[in-house]
C-alpha cells in the first residue's frame, strides 16, 4: 500500500502565523486562512471579493507601492524571491 503524502494537506487546517510570529495583523491572517479553507464555500468567491476583503484590512491604507518595494528589498531574498 502506498502512503498518500497529500492526505495531511487535504484535511489538516493550516496553523496561524501567530503561532510562529506575532507580526501578521489578525484581519489579514483571517483572510489568508479563508483562502486556504478546505471547503470552497468558506473561501472568497472571486478575486474581486478578495480585493474588497484586503482593502478593509486595518493596515491597507498604510501599505502602498513604496512600502511594498521597501519590504521586498529588505526581506525578498528570505521570502524566496
Amino acid at each position: 500500500m502506498v502512503k498518500d503524502s497529500g492526505m495531511p494537506h487535504r484535511y489538516k487546517v493550516p496553523g496561524t502565523s501567530r503561532s510562529a510570529s506575532n507580526r501578521t495583523a489578525f484581519d489579514l491572517e483571517e483572510i489568508v486562512l479563508s483562502c486556504l479553507a478546505k471547503k470552497p464555500a468558506y473561501r472568497p468567491r472571486s478575486a474581486r471579493a478578495l480585493n474588497v476583503m484586503l482593502g478593509r484590512c486595518r493596515d491597507a491604507r498604510e501599505w502602498d507601492a513604496d512600502r511594498s518595494r521597501g519590504w521586498w528589498n529588505q526581506f525578498g531574498e528570505a521570502a524566496g524571491q
